[in-house]
This record gives C-alpha cells, structure tokens and sequence, in this order.
C-alpha cells in the first residue's frame, strides 16, 4: 500500500523482519508508557482521595479502582498525544486516539471545575465538558477522510455526547425517569462494532494509543450502566 492511498484513519504499516509479522509504523508500548499509565492512576486515586476528603472511604473498592483505571488512561492518553505533538512525531490520525483525545479533555475540564469552581455548578461538570468532547469528535469525524465507518461514528458520538445532560434528564409521564442514556450508549457501542469490524475486514492495523482510546470509551460505557460514574 503506497503511503499516497492511506486516509487519515488508516496507519501506515512496516515489515518487521526479525519478529517476522508486520509492526504499525509508531512507537511501540513499552516499560516507559506502563509507568506513565501507573503514575496517572496514582494522581487521579490522590486528586479523588483530596477532593472527596472523608467521602472518599465511601466509595466501594472495586468500583474506585474501575474508575481510577479508567481515568489514568484519559490521563496518560493526553500526555502520550501531547508529547507526540510536541515532538512532531505525528499527528492524530487515528479514530481512537479521538475517542482518547475527547473523552480526556472532558475529564480535564471536569477535574478544573472539580477542584476550583463551585461543585454544584451544571455547565462546568456537565454542559461544558460535554460540549468539549463533542467538538473534538467534529474534528475527528472531519479528518477521517476516507474511513467512512469511523467518519460515521465519530459523528454521532459527537452528537450523543453533546446532547447527554440532556438525554439524562428526560423524563416521561408513564416512566419516571426514562434515561435516554443508557440507548445511547448501546447505539455507540454498534457504531464501535461495526468500525472494529470494518477495519478487520479491510486488515487494517491500529496501533496501541488507537485501542486505548477504544477501551477507554467501552469502559465509560460500562461505567455509566452501572451507575458508578
């Protein structure tokens, strides 16, 4: 595949010889991104401990650790695409890096409003984080060029996200509350099958930082069906 034929989406790929498979054409995971991963999970568990005080013994020890986990990885992903950035080693190019990008600055903007502003405030904890995400899926949908299942994806992620504090106030005179949320999500989770399906299909390869974006946005989903986040 000539370099002029890949979209946006699609990563570049190399022979490796030695281990005789083909490597995606980017840093590989190594020891120093495991650090960095356990390191953001040690900050955010001491930024919730600071923030919560005393409530924080409250919140159950398997739940605390899923969420804990599940913002390092927002964490570690902001710093690994920053860095990246920074060093022009290359651009955000994959769909799941902006899952990891939107979702990330969502948490960012709410741990800010979280720490600094008053906590019963609805647009820093729940309009402005979202609109946040949406407007990085935009421009993820926009650059996905020819990865049309991704394009499509990210676009009603953007959507869903933007309209969610919405979606997790409607109610109804029969149910009450009826959350839209939760059909949401399942809509989001077949947009990612689909995508994930579409890639195997065209032996696609996706590095690391893709699929942590796509696990992170799972674990969100799942998180939010339990009513843990």
């Amino acid at each position: 595949m000539a370099q002029s034929d890949l979209s946006p989406g699609d990563e570049p790929v190399q022979k490796n010889r030695s281990e005789g498979h083909e490597q995606p054409a980017s840093t590989r995971i190594g020891i120093k991104h495991l650090m960095l991963y356990t390191l953001t999970c040690a900050l955010y568990a001491a930024w919730l401990r600071f923030v919560l005080g005393e409530q924080a013994a409250l919140v159950g020890l398997f739940p605390g650790a899923l969420v804990v986990m599940l913002a390092g990885l927002l964490l570690f992903g902001i710093i690994v695409l920053s860095a990246r950035w920074l060093r022009r080693f290359g651009a955000i190019i994959e769909p799941g890096q902006w899952l990891l990008l939107g979702y990330g600055v969502a948490l960012l903007l709410i741990m800010f409003a979280w720490t600094f502003i008053e906590p019963s405030s609805p647009i820093f904890y729940g309009v402005l984080p979202a609109f946040a995400t949406g407007a990085v899926f935009v421009v993820g949908a926009w650059r996905m060029k020819r990865a049309r299942a991704w394009r499509s994806a990210l676009a009603v992620f953007a959507l869903i996200e933007s309209v969610r504090p919405v979606l997790e106030q409607v109610t109804t005179p029969d149910i009450d509350p009826i959350e839209l949320a939760p059909a949401a999500d399942i809509v989001l989770a077949g947009l990612l099958a689909a995508a994930i399906i579409g890639d195997y299909r065209h032996q696609l390869r996706r590095t690391w930082l893709h699929w942590s974006g796509v696990v992170a946005s799972c674990g969100l989903m799942a998180l939010r069906w339990l009513g843990w986040v």
